[in-house]
């Protein structure tokens, strides 16, 4: 629930220390409920004007805003917890007021994360990954649109272990929006970093996303987009391939992470609300996915190149499509090792979520 606390933030740093945490998980998507900031604290802890200034209108959420239905939850939440301490606060009606106007039409939104723990990095772009996303779970016939938990855990993962990143031309597979590659351009120092994905809404979306956060970074290694289908695939060259959340592509009703070329401009009518079932198993996709690791894994190597390696990260929504992909990685006698979780510091996800790391190198 939201204000239940994690670590007691804000116990140390106060009130700059809240004000910095709640920009980092409300522009990174955080749930209200879900928040790791102790909401009943604010009102004795920063004046609701200047939480404002702070959060909602920080200046990477005036050039790339959340979701309007992102904000007005944010809003009301925080709204709530400021007139029961006997506020009227007319900073935060306005943000209400605001979300609630435009959350009916909105069908894109950002979401932001700083790739740095230096908090006085926080203010600057430079620092910021923005991702432009699909307000809704599935678009254009698509669940490739938005980011999802894994891709944070990775993400997570990649700047919080430099050494496995650094000096590294780095792959994406199913690369969706790009959290994970461009995380790792931001937040590491790889040689390169290639984002790939099989559909060709997808790949443009990733394409405006790198070119936007491109254009703000002050230097950054050479960050690529690229059509890499896994039903005929080719040797994308990497030293590290990533992928996350890249297992489940068949949902119920006939709906498969697969789409016909369209230009952002004019957008397959959104999936508004279905009643979707969990993911299912999706033996068509997990089998031509390992088969891409192993061409990736097992391609020859030129004197003076790394090993290549291969981390994925998978929530685990079902038994069935979890097992479906340790059983086909084992059956292709892949080495797997199984990696620590990271600690959510950068990238805000889920806490009940269970999410899986694995390595992967050629036996």
């Amino acid at each position: 629930m939201a204000g239940s606390g994690v670590g007691g933030a804000g116990s140390d740093a106060g009130a700059a220390g809240l004000t910095t945490l709640l920009t980092r998980e409300y522009l990174s998507g955080v749930p209200v409920r879900t928040t790791s900031v102790q909401l009943r604290d604010l009102p004795t802890a920063v004046a609701a004007h200047d939480l404002v200034a702070q959060v909602f209108r920080h200046p990477v959420a005036e050039g790339h805003p959340p979701s309007p239905k992102h904000t007005l939850s944010w809003g009301k939440a925080i709204l709530k917890v400021y007139s029961a301490a006997g506020e009227d606060p007319d900073a935060l009606y306005e943000i209400v007021a605001e979300g609630a106007a435009a959350s009916a039409a909105a069908e894109w939104h950002f979401r932001d994360f700083c790739a740095s723990t230096d908090l006085a990095l926080a203010g600057g772009a430079d620092w910021w990954v923005c991702l432009r996303e699909s307000t809704n779970m599935i678009s254009g016939g698509t669940t490739g649109l938005s980011s999802w938990g894994a891709a944070a855990a990775l993400a997570e993962w990649a700047c919080a272990n430099p050494q496995e990143v650094d000096g590294r031309a780095v792959v994406e597979l199913g690369c969706g929006p790009g959290l994970v590659g461009l995380a790792i351009a931001r937040g590491c120092s790889p040689s390169s970093v290639t984002l790939t994905d099989g559909a060709d809404m997808v790949i443009e979306l990733a394409e405006v996303n790198v070119s936007q956060n491109l254009a703000r970074w002050k230097g950054s290694p050479p960050v690529t987009v690229e059509r890499l289908d896994w039903m005929a695939p080719h040797i994308v060259k990497g030293d590290l391939i990533v992928a996350a959340d890249v297992v489940y592509g068949m949902w119920a009703h006939g709906v498969a992470c697969s789409c016909t070329p369209t230009s952002l401009g004019q957008i397959t009518p959104p999936v508004a609300h279905c009643d979707l079932p969990r993911p299912s198993a999706d033996p068509g996709l997990i089998g031509p996915l390992v088969d891409t690791l192993v061409l990736e894994l097992g391609r020859p190597l030129e004197p003076g190149e790394h090993s290549p390696s291969a981390v994925v990260a998978c929530t685990e929504r079902n038994a069935e499509t979890w097992q479906l992909f340790r059983d086909t990685v084992t059956a292709k006698q892949l080495n797997v090792e199984l990696l620590d979780l990271p600690v959510p510091h950068l990238f805000p996800r889920d806490p009940e979520a269970i999410i899986h790391i694995l390595k992967l190198t050629m036996a």
